[in-house]
């Protein structure tokens, strides 16, 4: 089983008090919640939430989707958040094909690539789908900086410590 180097931040994580930082619940009703810090700006979208770090090295994005009964929805579902990316000027080599490992009390698939973003530096995306329940997915997006994930680790991991279910979630 392979770990999740934004999961394993969790050993390092800080505590986001409420006072400098917005709980965000994923999905109509809600499924999931995250806690972001305020200094990341954190905005709501269609289908949950998007922030960049205040050094504006990573933005991470978390987002439900329905699986529906098509097959490899999953799969399609982390294709899009890969193809956000590219339609942002992102040069990215091919993504490791997706590997099952733990996040948080999930079982998850992960996918990585390394390119260069829109300014010609490097960059690492990570794609994280997390089957919810057996219709709806949580897509993670982490897009970052080479290297500007250690300078930002603790606050990392606390936001991926802060990702729970809500509700009735069936853990898979």
């Amino acid at each position: 089983m392979i770990r999740f180097s934004l999961a394993l931040l969790a050993v390092l994580a800080v505590s986001l008090s409420a006072a400098e930082a917005k709980v965000v619940r994923l999905g109509v009703p809600p499924v999931a919640e995250v806690t972001l810090p305020d200094a990341w700006g954190p905005e709501e979208t269609d289908n949950g939430v998007e922030a960049n770090s205040p050094d504006g090295k990573i933005y991470m994005s978390f987002e439900v989707h329905p699986l529906g009964n098509e097959g490899d929805a999953m799969g399609r579902a982390m294709r899009a958040a890969v193809e956000w990316v590219r339609g942002r000027g992102a040069q990215l080599d091919r993504f490791t094909p997706p590997a099952e490992g733990r996040f948080n009390q999930w079982t998850a698939l992960r996918a990585t690539a390394s390119g260069r973003d829109n300014d010609g530096k490097p960059t690492e995306v990570e794609v994280i789908g997390i089957p919810l329940n057996a219709t709806t997915a949580l897509i993670v997006l982490g897009w970052y900086e080479t290297g500007a994930e250690q300078a930002n680790a603790p606050t990392l991991a606390a936001i991926i410590e802060s990702v729970r279910p809500v509700g009735g979630i069936v853990r898979l």
